[in-house]
């Protein structure tokens, strides 16, 4: 009885331990799917492993065979959350005859070293036994994190395991970011000695590599024939300097430019604000390329710019000062001065108007009164005064005192009238003043306009005109 309940408990706990495997690939489903089973003894059986990762972490599995009747290359497979991932099994028979055998393959999930075994049948035909197979021993070494700025050591040994000479390996190492290839002689390995090769390669990757799990992939072909396959993962950090930012100066008359160059040279997006002092004359003759903003600190002026780059992004502002305008300003400004005295009028006229009567809060009398002055060193000669009165007003003729009379009056009936003076010549800085009154035909409430006077002389062998400005009279209302 004793005996009996013994063999109960052991054979509990060997069904909890094959459950405990099974609960494996629970988590990550396996499926072996059958390709080629039915070979002879220098044939290769074929069969595709899927594996589906049901965790909630990246996964790396180990597909590999313990024993020493078949040649059969282990390899390594990470598969993301969710996701399947296809591993393709070749293996040869080295030391079995005809036959049906069943292969126990091993599948390992790395991270917390869980095995199942699975067995894959095959059918041997041919009883002769194959000749020495490639087969070799690799051993990796690479870093778990790196920053890109780091040259990354990749170091992989290779060992011949039989005492078949390997001439003209292939070895390769690829990533998303490079790829090397490397092709070496492995000698054979016997009793007396081992042979091995060792690759020692650093790699520099590009700074802007954003921070990631950069996966690496190592292979070895032998005669168009992959004997090894494993990938390994490199934790690629966060990377993020400062700016680097290069100037150039362009100079010529009265003109300069500035051009800064700026670049991220990190991995992830960086943010920076740019100043350059400025005083006010130089902001004044300034702009930039991008508009920039003003700030004022310590009391010193600065142009500021906010810069947002992208991985491995440049951007360029430019400052550029430019005081040719500012020297063509004087210039001009000098011309003006020289052409106004060169060619204004010696003869200025200024118009004025007194009310000197009024009828039920409207006009109906005024005076006129029409100011000429010679403001240039010179006599100028054969003047003319014309001066217009609306036809709503009409002159009144008087006896001048102390002004001088119209020398003709010409009346129309749309137009007006007409005042002509004949005055003559007009002496070096002379002024004189004409006076006149008008009449109008009905009170005039609110204003009256009155057009510019125009005044006519001779220059030269040519003749010049000038006015005075147009008159507008405004009537105030008296408050009630």
């Amino acid at each position: 009885m004793r005996k009996l309940l013994l063999s109960l408990i052991l054979l509990i706990l060997v069904s909890l331990s094959v459950s405990s495997l099974d609960n494996i690939m629970d988590d990550s489903v396996l499926n072996i799917k059958t390709i080629k089973s039915v070979i002879s003894s220098n044939e290769d059986a074929v069969f595709e492993v899927n594996i589906r990762n049901t965790q909630d972490s990246p996964q790396i599995y180990k597909v590999y065979y313990d024993g020493l009747e078949w040649y059969l290359p282990a390899q390594t497979i990470s598969i993301d959350p969710g996701k399947i991932g296809h591993v393709l099994v070749k293996t040869r028979p080295l030391y079995v005859g005809k036959g049906q055998y069943a292969l126990p393959l091993n599948i390992r999930s790395t991270e917390d070293g869980m095995l199942v075994t699975k067995d894959l049948v095959i059918n041997v035909i041919d009883s002769s036994r194959g000749n020495y197979v490639p087969s070799v021993a690799v051993r990796i070494n690479v870093p778990e994190e790196i920053n890109p700025n780091q040259t990354i050591n990749l170091i992989m040994d290779v060992k011949n395991k039989n005492p078949l000479k390997l001439d003209g390996l292939v070895i390769s190492i690829n990533s998303d970011y490079f790829s090397k290839t490397f092709v070496k002689n492995l000698n054979s390995t016997n009793s007396d000695q081992t042979s091995e090769i060792h690759l020692s390669e650093n790699i520099s990757l590009n700074k802007t590599v954003k921070p990631q799990k950069m996966g690496v992939h190592f292979s070895i072909v032998y005669k168009n024939t992959t004997i090894y396959n494993s990938d390994r993962t490199i934790n690629v950090l966060q990377y993020s300097p400062k700016f680097r930012v290069e100037k150039e100066t362009k100079n010529s008359f009265l003109k300069s430019s500035t051009i800064y160059n700026i670049t991220n040279e990190g991995n992830v997006p960086r943010t920076e604000s740019h100043k350059i002092q400025i005083n006010l004359l130089r902001q004044l003759f300034s702009y930039q390329k991008p508009v920039s903003s003003l700030l004022k600190e310590n009391g010193n002026r600065y142009l500021m710019w906010t810069i947002e780059l992208d991985p491995g992004e440049s951007t360029t502002y430019t400052v550029s000062t430019n005081y040719r305008s500012l020297f063509i300003a004087f210039i001009i400004l000098g011309l003006v001065v020289v052409f106004y005295f060169m060619l204004r009028s010696p003869l200025t006229i200024k118009k004025t108007a007194k009310v000197l009567e009024m009828k039920e809060g409207g006009i109906s009398m005024l005076k006129v009164m029409i100011t000429l002055k010679n403001i240039s060193g010179r006599k100028i000669s054969d003047v003319k005064i014309k001066d217009y009165i609306p036809n709503l007003a009409s002159y009144i003729k008087e006896e001048h005192v102390g002004s001088l009379a119209p020398s003709r009056v010409i009346v129309h009936e749309r137009k007006g009238t007409t005042l002509v003076w004949d005055i003559g010549d007009f002496d070096s800085f002379e002024e004189r003043i004409i006076s006149y009154k008008i009449k109008t035909k009905l009170n005039i409430l609110g204003g009256l306009s009155l057009k510019e006077s125009v005044g006519q002389f001779k220059k030269g062998k040519g003749k010049m005109k000038t006015k005075s400005a147009p008159l507008k009279l405004v009537i105030a209302k008296k408050r009630k």
